[in-house]
């Protein structure tokens, strides 16, 4: 995808490594997302007696 849009002519390199950027960031996002309710899903279970 990334030889189509360069070679196209419609977008300019920054344009792809601005998605590259967007791409990890919105990954490193869901992660912590991901982190934190199971964090908290873990800390509202009743602890075992």
């Amino acid at each position: 995808m990334t030889a189509v849009v360069l070679t196209t002519g419609n977008h300019y390199v920054l344009d792809v490594a601005g998605s590259v950027l967007l791409l990890a960031a919105a990954i490193g996002v869901a992660s912590l997302w991901n982190r934190l309710a199971a964090r908290r899903q873990a800390s509202a279970r009743p602890a075992d007696t």
